[in-house]
């Protein structure tokens, strides 16, 4: 990287030699400039003097340079990532599962994984391939479950007399366990209403930032005003101890696509105390009520992770279901294959050239829709006109065929 340095933007100077890489690996690698930040905040860390360095403020007078660690996010290969997860969810829905899209905006900066284990004091979840921050699907069903305990489960005075807040979560999370509504969304251990483990019917996807930029990381600071005290160096809180800050990435200005899936033979009417719907629906509530209730990753008790209010009367929603564009293309050859079933064919769409499909229950369902002298043309290898919309890179997903006029 090349850019200008000054006094916010400091120069991004990380070279092999003030890294703990080994010394034959260093020898091998010539580009000063790693592209996977993944990699480069966590296998090329900084060295200096004493400690890993994630930040360091320019100081002209002691000569002390400004270093930041920026990442360089190539724009193409975010592109890809958002193909190929794209592409994915779509064959999902066509090998027979249900699929709910969300979109969650945070409402200022937001944190994932600053506990991990890391070099530095701080860290931040990275994907180890694509080396982009991410929120892991675990994060988002963990979230999630955690809300649907605290709101749906909770205890009489009674059993909360006398009991630490430790205590009474696991007594919830006991009670949530014996409810078989509960146990079919998450899943549960052996000693639950179902006495036996199971997993839960609802998959929790890894969701990816929709318009990341190098911009999106900023350097954020803790500064803790008693260090000696947390530390055990000194019994009490004092003013004369020295402020240490401590670092830390967050995201800001980011989209992320939230999806969750289950089986379309799983998604049955259930009742989770207060909602009811089929479990898909019930879930999709209870995601988008504990990320702009609870929030998600660390910090969020100061605002950190949590979406934008939602506001009744002007309806203001930042965690909505994405509606696909349909493009309607006319005069296409389908290529029908009936004891599959199976429709395709290759299309344009403006300057693009892709192919649409439909499989599966999907396609059987779409074909009873069809006239008998309309199938005639499919067998015929007539042309039709089609709906279609994206399915990831060059491919969409066919939706309505009629006769073409």
């Amino acid at each position: 990287m090349d850019k200008k340095q000054n006094k916010t933007d400091y120069l991004d100077k990380i070279t092999f030699d003030n890294t703990k890489l080994p010394v034959d690996t260093r020898k091998k690698l010539k580009i000063a400039d790693i592209s996977n930040f993944h990699l480069k905040l966590n296998k090329a860390a900084r060295f200096d003097k004493d400690k890993f360095k994630l930040y360091q403020k320019e100081d002209t007078k002691k000569n002390i340079p400004g270093i930041k660690l920026t990442p360089n996010f190539d724009k193409k290969s975010l592109n890809n990532v958002k193909s190929n997860h794209a592409t994915m969810v779509e064959s999902l829905k066509l090998s027979g599962y249900n699929i709910e899209c969300l979109e969650f905006i945070p409402d200022w900066r937001m944190i994932i994984g600053l506990g991990n284990e890391s070099v530095y004091e701080t860290s931040m979840t990275l994907h180890h391939i694509y080396g982009i921050p991410y929120i892991p699907g675990s994060a988002l069903k963990g979230v999630t479950r955690n809300y649907c305990i605290t709101n749906n489960f909770s205890l009489d005075p009674s059993e909360r007399e006398g009991k630490t807040p430790e205590e009474i979560g696991k007594l919830q999370e006991e009670k949530a366990l014996q409810d078989k509504d509960f146990c079919t969304i998450f899943g549960c251990p052996k000693d639950s209403f179902f006495k036996e483990e199971r997993k839960g019917a609802v998959i929790f996807f890894d969701a990816f930032p929709m318009n990341l930029t190098n911009d999106s990381i900023k350097i954020d600071i803790m500064n803790p005003h008693y260090p000696d005290y947390y530390g055990g160096k000194k019994k009490w809180p004092t003013d004369d101890q020295n402020p240490i800050p401590i670092f830390f990435l967050t995201l800001e200005n980011v989209t992320f696509n939230i999806y969750i899936g289950v089986k379309m033979k799983d998604d049955k009417e259930i009742e989770l105390r207060d909602n009811e719907g089929e479990i898909l629906e019930v879930t999709k509530e209870c995601v988008e009520k504990s990320l702009s209730e609870h929030g998600i990753g660390a910090k969020t008790a100061v605002g950190y992770g949590m979406s934008k209010a939602e506001s009744s009367d002007e309806k203001a929603e930042t965690i909505k279901k994405k509606e696909p564009e349909i493009h309607t293309i006319k005069n296409v050859t389908i290529s029908y294959i009936a004891g599959k079933p199976e429709i395709k064919a290759h299309i344009s769409v403006g300057k693009k050239t892709g192919k649409a499909f439909i499989y599966g229950n999907e396609a059987k369902e779409l074909l009873k829709s069809l006239s008998d002298d309309l199938i005639k043309r499919l067998k015929r290898k007539k042309k039709v006109t089609i709906d279609v919309v994206e399915a990831g890179g060059s491919n969409y997903k066919i939706t309505a065929i009629r006769a073409s006029s």
